[in-house]
């Protein structure tokens, strides 16, 4: 698992990842909005870049963000292509919580849209690939329709 890392790694090279998702994922596209986070260097895809170059020194570990938020699987989907300009080693899908409930789609339609997005990026860009399950439903403002 994660082969084309571990090597990089071993070989003391730098690692282009790219979180490819929804809002818990996007930064750079606003000037004041960070995937819910307080600044671009909390949120969470920047705090991995960090937890991972302090582990793995000898390999510059570079974290980019591929995110519209509001979107489902589905229309990550229909902006594949644009993934191209990151090049990533590592690519770390982010998408579902959209899908559930604000742009809801079908759970089958989710597992069609995600598998054509691991498939397509591993043969692409030879990538490494970790899907991200989102954390669960808001109690304070419920609106997922798929069973959890």
């Amino acid at each position: 698992m994660l082969d084309k890392i571990r090597k990089l790694i071993q070989e003391h090279k730098p690692i282009r990842t790219t979180l490819y998702g929804d809002s818990i994922c996007e930064v750079g596209r606003s000037p004041t909005y960070f995937g819910g986070a307080s600044c671009a260097a909390q949120n969470w895809g920047q705090q991995l870049g960090r937890l991972l170059q302090k582990h793995y020194p000898t390999s510059p570990f570079t974290v980019t963000h591929f995110a519209i938020g509001g979107q489902n699987s589905f229309e990550g989907l229909g902006r594949l292509d644009g993934l191209a300009e990151h090049q990533p080693d590592l690519v770390l899908l982010s998408f579902g919580a959209n899908d559930c409930g604000y742009h809801f789609l079908p759970p089958e339609a989710t597992y069609q849209a995600q598998r054509e997005l691991i498939g397509v990026t591993r043969g692409r860009f030879g990538a490494d690939f970790v899907v991200i399950a989102m954390g669960g439903e808001n109690p304070l403002f419920p609106t997922w329709r798929h069973p959890e």
